[in-house]
């Protein structure tokens, strides 16, 4: 009777699980963009009022910084960022990146041949 007391009583007491917290994110809102073109980039859960780096590149390589933003009060950033011209079609990667790259989150986008613009 007291061992069940006891279980009882435990159970009771135990505390609920802490809610585990989002890893950050970013997304890339467009997955077909031509060679120097841009490319809206948005994310969440990041660090409230931090600077976050983003890069971008092909897939397995060292991506090269493009531009630096800034999350809002809810962890939230979003930049329009121009595809380089030295980058060829294919594949490529964007990172979005705190503290050197120990905390960091990536999409994929498809680098498309431009298309040409014809003057008349």
């Amino acid at each position: 009777m007291i061992l069940l007391a006891a279980v009882a009583l435990t159970g009771a007491l135990a505390l609920p699980a802490a809610a585990a917290t989002p890893s950050p994110s970013v997304v890339v809102t467009s997955r077909d963009v031509p060679v120097g073109g841009v490319l809206l980039v948005t994310g969440a859960h990041w660090p409230a009022g931090r600077g976050v780096e983003l890069l971008i590149g092909p897939p397995r390589s060292e991506a090269s910084h493009v531009i630096w933003t800034r999350a809002d009060a809810a962890g939230r950033i979003s930049a329009r960022v121009r595809v380089p011209s030295y980058l060829r079609s294919g594949r490529g990667v964007v990172l979005a990146c705190r503290r050197a790259c120990r905390i960091k989150a990536a999409s994929w986008f498809r680098l498309v041949p431009a298309i040409p613009r014809f003057t008349g």
